[in-house]
């Protein structure tokens, strides 16, 4: 599969290729070391991604707390 055909793929996964904001929903997309893609999804629209054919698992990105230190 040629690199665009392969970015589709990983697009026919999304409910649509732009979020509300206009911001491209398709982050990445990885064929070499693993078969994948990053983007942005709500919680609900991600429940709807994980049950289509061909999808195994998400890994969602954590939020980190900055700890700023007062002198």
């Amino acid at each position: 599969m040629d690199k665009d055909a392969h970015r589709h793929w990983h697009e026919s996964f999304l409910p649509s290729i732009l979020t509300d904001s206009g911001e491209p929903r398709l982050v990445a997309s990885y064929r070499y070391m693993f078969n994948g893609f990053a983007a942005r999804l709500t919680d609900a629209e991600l429940e709807v991604v994980a049950k289509k054919p061909g999808f195994l698992r998400a890994f969602t990105d954590r939020t980190r707390e900055l700890d700023v230190i007062d002198d």
